[in-house]
């Protein structure tokens, strides 16, 4: 139990200083051995062994798998269209029941047996185009990514499989996208099931490459509502990528503070803070604001908000919640913070912008301008929110992974302001010289900060 709450990350850091230690007199023979077997540094190596070798049998799988569809493919006009049946069919089952012998009921070659178990599934893909062709079915492409994921995914729960799970991920999103050109308005439901589908199998094996890629397709399902040829498309999708920023921020924030969901709670975050940081940022040219009020009442006029409306409400009580474990967040409180005002900046901003409409009478004009101003000055405000979270925690935790993207949201927004405006050169060099001073001085103290950290580490 306490193995799946440690990292693999952690653990060879752990085995590489736990040797160090050992050498210095820092821990006895046998606390050495005790850590070692508290978090097993043993199988790292068979770990990353099992790894290595599933990669090389999934990529051999799949060069053979090319190889034996080629040949047929030589010889397949001449095959009856039973024998057909019973060859794709059989190819399929014995891939899966080798697979599960190999890996589940013997044991004897895991990697091998899950190798073919993925192998099965991509068969099953291809024998869904193989049926459409023998039985001359006709039905758009989408369709059979649709059957090809739900098959996938049923494997990946019956066998606990990741790569059966990545199979699933990608050909729902294909499903997706052709379903989304052919039907419109109807894709918008995909963010619910692929979050029904794919949610509980990430609580269940953690894995960092699913979460990416299944929170990844359930924001893009929410965009793909936005309406097309109404010049509205590149709103909505911002607006979309606020919603599933809030959510994805507040829950990966919660799920740092837990041990086995911290890798997770990465994932998440960086997605969150993605897509606040992208809308901030295109809030934060006048440009932006002006065409969110052109016609921004037909925003709304839309079934994009079908799973946008509800990220927005599930995230208010995931802020509330980290709200009141944000004391307790540690090195993370500045991210957190940074998050939150600059989410709550962004969404100040478009409210203000949507407020006004371009229809209002000539001696509203003024007001509407000053509300498109103000906006963007809450748009550059949450971008810089951003940035000083990042770097806040970047300082508390001392981790540069935090601190140059910081940095570098920084300097976006100088140099954007400096070529979006036309004032005086002389003005913009003293913008440039004070920003890189700050830069600069900031980079000193964070220097001095680490130096200050290690000599205090080596006191003690």
């Amino acid at each position: 139990m306490h193995e799946q709450r440690i990292s693999a990350s952690f653990r060879k850091k752990l085995r590489d200083e736990l040797a160090a230690w050992r050498a210095e007199g820092l821990v006895s023979p046998e606390q050495a051995d005790a850590l070692s077997g508290r978090y097993r540094l043993d199988d790292l190596a068979k770990e990353s062994s099992r790894t290595l070798l599933l990669s090389i049998y999934i990529i051999g799988a799949m060069l053979v798998a090319g190889g034996v569809v080629s040949f047929v493919a030589a010889h397949w006009d001449g095959i009856p269209a039973a024998a057909k049946v019973v060859l794709i069919v059989l190819a399929m089952l014995a891939c899966h029941a080798a697979g599960i012998y190999l890996w589940k009921i013997r044991a004897t070659r895991p990697g091998l047996g899950h190798a073919l178990v993925v192998l099965g599934t991509l068969v099953f893909g291809a024998n869904i185009g193989l049926m459409a062709q023998i039985f001359h079915i006709h039905s758009n492409y989408y369709n059979g990514f649709g059957a090809w994921a739900l098959g996938a995914l049923a494997v990946a729960y019956a066998l606990g499989s990741v790569p059966n799970a990545f199979i699933a991920v990608v050909t729902s999103f294909i499903w997706l996208c052709g379903w989304e050109d052919h039907s419109g308005w109807a894709a918008v439901y995909y963010p619910f099931l692929a979050a029904a589908a794919f949610v509980p199998f990430i609580c269940w094996k953690r894995s960092v490459l699913i979460t990416a890629l299944a929170l990844l397709a359930i924001a893009l399902g929410m965009m793909a509502g936005a309406p097309h040829g109404r010049g509205l498309e590149w709103r909505v999708i911002g607006l979309a990528a606020v919603g599933a920023g809030s959510l994805y921020a507040a829950a990966g924030l919660l799920a740092l503070g837990r041990e086995p969901l911290r890798r997770l709670g990465r994932v998440a975050v960086f997605l969150g803070a993605v897509g606040i940081g992208l809308m901030a940022y295109a809030l934060s040219f006048l440009h932006t604001a002006q065409e969110l009020r052109y016609r921004s009442w037909d925003l709304f006029d839309s079934p994009w908000l079908i799973p946008v409306a509800p990220a927005v409400v599930g995230s208010i009580p995931l802020w509330v919640l980290y709200a009141r474990a944000w004391p307790k967040a540690g090195a993370l409180r500045p991210l957190g913070l940074g998050l939150f005002a600059g989410l709550v900046l962004l969404v100040a901003g478009i409210g203000l912008a949507l407020a006004t409409s371009s229809d209002q009478p000539y001696y509203l004009r003024t007001l509407a301008e000053a509300a498109d101003i103000t906006a963007v000055i809450l748009g550059n405000a949450a971008v810089l929110a951003l940035a000083a979270g990042l770097i806040g925690s970047a300082m508390a935790a001392v981790d540069r992974r935090l601190f140059w993207p910081g940095i570098l949201l920084v300097v976006l927004l100088v140099v954007s302001r400096f070529f979006e405006y036309e004032s005086g050169l002389l003005w913009k060099a003293a913008a440039l010289l004070a920003c890189g001073v700050g830069i600069i001085l900031g980079g000193i103290r964070f220097e001095s900060y680490l130096r200050q950290r290690r000599l205090a580490d080596e006191r003690q």
